[in-house]
């Protein structure tokens, strides 16, 4: 029986989970609090090529920029040169996320921008009514079902420069000397002397950003004409805990609003597509316990990414550095990353990062 669904958040999980439903006859309504899709940008974009197939783009409708094979890591003075499988892809978000919401319009989705849902409640007859503010009056929207995919709710503050320059042509991702080490620095080519710089962490992010701009080893390798733009957003660190939103009582989450996050790089296309698929289908099935149930083997997955994070905040400074050497660069130089699933990776590279390091060790 077709239902009455509003789905909170029309970025790339909210425009999915929307079209999904829409395709099986169902009515979506879709609430965007901005005034247009893909703004303020928040995310730097990089993703598998494989991403957008999940999302059922191809061709120039996947909105690439620039594609990569490798990627550079980078500790002081060392460096590592990673082989990515699948290639990496750098997308322009807006267009992107515009390109997801026009889909969904044409599957039958109803995009009402301007509309920032405060409440989510049950009336007199057992429905569900969304309550929202546009244009500073609240509207209500009687439905039989709400998703939220209104994004992350808490997580470390994350901040980027857009910059006009000189520098490399593969993703760079630099590691912090020193603990803490909450998290680490990028750069991201964009195409035509464009490049993505930022990093995330608690307080002060500004302030530490601007720092890495200025220093000899970034200078090193970028050469900065002008920065472009400044946007920023939160980058999920925290496991997922129950498939409802944290904001809207007995609301299913999907996405960010989910925590459905690769926790180790902020990642949250892949992920973010995975669950609105499954939420959908769950939907689409009139089965919401079967969506619960991949929740709590996906949950797993994602603590495994966290137990990840973790581990490379414990580790000190001359560990890290001892990583860096020739014969770990041998290692993954034959063995490709798994841009999508790196969980695995780590755990089959274990071994030849134990023996790069006591080798270091021994001299």
């Amino acid at each position: 029986m077709p239902l009455r669904v509003a789905v909170v958040g029309a970025g790339p999980c909210g425009s999915l989970v929307g079209r999904l439903l829409a395709k099986r006859g169902h009515e979506v309504f879709l609430l965007e609090e901005h005034a247009e899709v893909g703004r303020p940008r928040h995310c730097t974009g990089l993703v598998s090529r494989d991403v957008p197939s999940y999302y059922g783009m191809t061709g120039k409708k996947a909105h690439i920029l620039e594609e990569f094979s490798e990627a550079e890591l980078i500790y002081g003075s060392r460096s590592l040169v990673l082989k990515l499988e699948p290639s990496a892809v750098a997308l322009e978000r807006e267009g992107f996320e515009l390109e997801l919401a026009n889909m969904a319009s044409e599957a039958g989705v109803r995009i009402r921008f301007g509309e920032r849902v405060t409440q989510v409640r049950t009336n007199s007859e057992g429905r569900r009514e969304v309550v929202s503010e546009a244009r500073g009056m609240k509207e209500n929207v009687d439905v039989d079902a709400v998703v939220d995919c209104g994004g992350a709710r808490e997580g470390l503050a994350g901040l980027q420069y857009e910059v006009e320059g000189n520098g490399p042509s593969i993703p760079q991702v630099y590691f912090e000397r020193g603990i803490p080490r909450e998290y680490f620095y990028w750069v991201v080519p964009q195409g035509e002397g464009r490049y993505l710089v930022g990093t995330a962490g608690r307080g002060a992010v500004k302030r530490k950003l601007d720092a890495f701009m200025g220093s000899q080893m970034l200078k090193e390798r970028l050469e900065v004409a002008k920065v472009v733009r400044a946007f920023g957003g939160i980058v999920v660190i925290k496991p997922p805990s129950s498939p409802y939103s944290s904001r809207f009582q007995g609301v299913l989450a999907a996405g960010d609003a989910a925590n459905q996050v690769k926790i180790t790089t902020g990642g949250g296309l892949a992920f973010a597509a995975a669950s609105a698929s499954a939420l959908a289908d769950a939907i689409n099935r009139g089965d919401i316990w079967r969506y619960a149930s991949w929740f709590k083997r996906r949950k797993n997955l994602i603590k495994a990414y966290a137990f990840l994070r973790h581990v490379y905040i414990w580790l000190p400074p001359s560990t890290m550095e001892m990583a860096f050497n020739e014969r770990m660069q041998d290692y993954l130089t034959g063995h490709p990353l798994l841009f999508d699933q790196h969980w695995e990776y780590f755990v089959n590279s274990a071994p030849a990062i134990l023996a790069a390091l006591i080798a270091r060790a021994r001299g």
